[in-house]
């Protein structure tokens, strides 16, 4: 998912042709770049915080 993030942000590839190539949902995918689902990094991260 990280790689077909990077591709699009990088304006390497169309958002539905990472999806492809990456072998991840388009629906996720969009969902990760609109900000609507955090990334995996980002909520282990504030999760380990509110745990301390």
């Amino acid at each position: 998912m990280g790689l077909a993030i990077e591709a699009v942000r990088t304006k390497a590839m169309s958002k539905r042709k990472a999806a492809m190539t990456f072998g991840v949902p388009r629906s996720t995918l969009l969902d990760k770049l609109s900000g609507r689902v955090l990334e995996a990094t980002l909520v282990r991260s504030v999760t380990a915080n509110v745990r301390q």
